[in-house]
């Protein structure tokens, strides 16, 4: 296994020659757009106060430069946010952030947003079966913070389902979202606690835009899967009207594997005559999921026999109203983001052609209502500070029950429910500073106030630099926490507190007119981190057969990424280079626990072709993982995954009169490969689309 130190030596060295090209390049090449330049106007009180021109505006000299150089149509790469449900919630122009539109979510052929967000550098997916969880990890340590425009609806998970605190990432419809953000390294405490080190994914919805207009859809694709959905958008600069309805069907490459799944979202959102802003949305998933576990060889190799898992019904409704008020100083203003969740799982085990054992659990139901909300106050100070200062909150309700066959009586004995009550607020302070042009200051602090344990505090700094009008560097700290979770103190009430310390340093650079790239390094050093495991000659259906030990491991390594265009090919490339260091190893029986190991390699690479002005895309996107020792919950240890290459390629082409066909073909090599133990994936599949906008007056 390799070091931290050469990793952070191999990325000092790149970090030099790519700044020193920059400084030399200055003068010949001209001024250009800076790489990290927002499509968001950037905030007012980080300039003079000459320079703010209208209330939520601000143009510096170096911006006007850029105005005259064509920008490169960003896809994958590159710092594109659009409007955030409250502003308050806006990234920061420090962030290392991807933003991926619905242009590329169409170009990728992925069927949910895991799927989607799988190219991007240092994010690993693991599937538990085809059209079931998803679990999806940045840089090699933890799963992300979600939000839902702007909700942190992850944040809000306990019990035993804690570690599928993603499912959104998998259950929402791809038909409802307007683009995905995902932060990968951030200086600031907005977006929660677990953020510096796991990173955030936003789910930004649509929102009505345009000339009133119905959009019609079918796919059909491998394994019976159908999905058909209909959409109605309106709106102007006033507001709009978003509605969608969607139902999808269909198995997978498992046996017992399939899903029916329904979705309605609708989204409306208004601008007042004060000039206030108001935005609610509303999301029901409803429907049935299934799959069987495992594979033969996993079977065979841990003597497990197998299991068939429906959740029937899978219930999830998620709700928010946002409303932005702006005050008399320009980009000042109060914002509140009020949300509310319900969900409902009835898992049904060993629900196929085998009979429960004796004692083993027969079903599993989880139920939460959950509300939540943030209020911030948002203000330039003086002509060089932004800042933002408030308070976030959420408190859930419910339970979760199993029942078991008794073997005495051969009847199913359903157990005492056990409450999963919880309740965290948390007071947040972000502040963004010039120190002098060209330099800026990012720094903030979070006090963490949980139900039952002590609170905690978290804080991040950092520092971004203008090189040059084309190079960007910054480098950042952060510590972060993480609280264990109910089902876990009940396996071991002496649990600590999960804590972080956090690096980032790196260049991004404009390499030529069309041509961006990005380099950094990262290390997340985590202490008392959780690893779940099953106990030796445990079921893997009952609840208290999971323990959970603790470990302390640093995750470091490189990322590089670049993107260009030329004429009507677009391109982008990323290389991730991982490594892990464990500094305390739990003993389980005597023995040391092995642990999980992520990818030391992870490289991604994609071509857009787009020939004649957008009616005809093709899209191929590429990724290849190495070996890794991939964790479970659901076993003790780490088992070997080899490395893995999928290709993925999407065609589409618009045929007149508001209709357009499109084709996707993944895992084009036809690889036999798996990303989870026992969970085999599909082979080469297909899928074929047809659509239909119609306008109405």
């Amino acid at each position: 296994m390799k070091h931290v130190q050469p990793l952070a030596v191999v990325c000092c060295l790149a970090l030099s020659l790519l700044a020193a090209g920059g400084a030399s390049g200055q003068q010949a090449d001209g001024p250009e757009e800076s790489p990290g330049a927002s499509a968001e106007e950037p905030r007012p009180g980080l300039g003079s106060a000459t320079e703010i021109e209208t209330e939520g505006e601000r143009t510096t000299e170096s911006e006007r430069a850029a105005e005259e150089i064509p920008e490169i149509e960003v896809e994958v790469l590159g710092k594109q946010w659009g409007e955030q449900s409250v502003p308050s919630l806006a990234p920061s122009t420090a962030e290392v952030i991807s933003v991926i539109p619905a242009e590329e979510i169409e170009a990728v052929g992925g069927t949910t947003l895991a799927d989607t967000i799988q190219f991007l550098p240092g994010v690993q997916v693991v599937r538990q079966g085809r059209k079931f969880e998803r679990l999806v990890f940045v840089r090699g340590t933890f799963v992300p913070t979600v939000l839902l425009d702007g909700a942190q609806i992850s944040a809000a998970t306990t019990g035993f389902v804690s570690g599928f605190a993603n499912r959104a990432l998998y259950s929402i419809p791809l038909s409802a979202v307007e683009r995905i953000e995902v932060i990968r390294s951030s200086s600031s405490m907005i977006y929660g606690p677990q953020a510096l080190t796991g990173g955030v994914i936003n789910i930004v919805t649509k929102s009505g835009e345009g000339a009133g207009h119905f959009e019609l859809n079918t796919e059909a694709g491998s394994y019976e899967n159908w999905q058909h959905s209909v959409g109605h958008f309106e709106g102007n600069e006033d507001g709009g009207i978003a509605v969608v309805a969607e139902r999808a069907t269909g198995g997978s490459n498992l046996e017992w594997g399939s899903r029916r799944m329904e979705h309605l979202f609708c989204k409306f959102n208004r601008k007042l005559d004060s000039g206030d802003t108001v935005k609610f949305f509303f999301l029901n998933n409803e429907g049935r999921r299934q799959i069987d576990m495992w594979s033969e060889e996993f079977q065979q190799d841990f003597g497990y026999g197998p299991v068939y898992w429906t959740f029937d019904p899978w219930r999830e409704r998620f709700t928010s109203l946002a409303y932005a008020h702006n005050l008399a100083a320009p980009g000042a203003g109060i914002d509140v983001l009020c949300w509310a969740r319900n969900r409902f799982f009835h898992q049904e085990y060993y629900d196929g052609p085998i009979a429960p054992r004796p004692d083993g659990a027969v079903y599993y139901d989880t139920k939460d209502d959950t509300v939540g909300g943030s209020l911030f106050w948002r203000q330039p100070v003086g002509s060089d500070h932004y800042l933002r200062m408030g308070v976030q909150w959420f408190r859930l309700n419910g339970y979760d029950q199993e029942a078991v066959l008794n073997a005495d009586s051969g009847l199913v004995v359903e157990r005492p429910p056990v409450s999963t009550d919880t309740k965290l607020t948390s007071y947040v302070f972000q502040d963004e500073w010039t120190l002098s042009p060209g330099t800026r200051l990012y720094y903030g602090g979070r006090c963490e106030v949980p139900e039952d344990r002590d609170k905690a505090l978290v804080y991040s700094v950092g520092v971004e630099r203008d090189l040059s009008e084309k190079t960007q560097a910054y480098a950042r700290f952060g510590t972060g926490v993480e609280f264990p979770s109910y089902s876990q103190l009940e396996s071991d009430p002496a649990l600590e507190d999960q804590t972080s310390q956090n690096w980032d340093v790196g260049v991004e650079r404009r390499l030529g007119p069309d041509l961006v790239g990005h380099i950094g390094w990262f290390q997340a050093a985590v202490q008392n981190d959780f690893i779940d495991y099953l106990k030796p000659d445990g079921d893997p259906t009952v609840r208290g057969d999971y323990l959970t030990a603790q470990t302390d491991q640093t995750t470091s390594g490189v990322e590089v990424e670049l993107q260009g265009r030329a004429d009507a090919l677009g391109w982008f490339a990323n290389y991730t280079m991982l490594d892990r260091a464990v500094s305390r190893t739990p003993i389980i029986g005597g023995q040391p626990l092995q642990l999980a190991v992520p990818p030391d390699s992870i490289l991604n690479v994609g071509l857009r072709w787009s020939p004649d002005e957008g009616r005809t895309k093709l899209g191929l996107t590429y990724k290849y993982t190495s070996s890794y020792l991939a964790g479970a919950r659901y076993f003790a240890g780490a088992w070997p995954i080899d490395g893995y290459q999928v290709a993925n390629m999407t065609v589409s082409r618009e045929i007149g009169s508001g209709w357009q066909v499109s084709a996707a073909l993944n895992n084009v090599v036809d690889e036999d490969y798996q990303t989870q133990p026992g969970y085999p994936m599909p082979g080469r599949s297909y899928a074929l689309g047809l659509s239909h906008t119609v306008y109405v007056d």
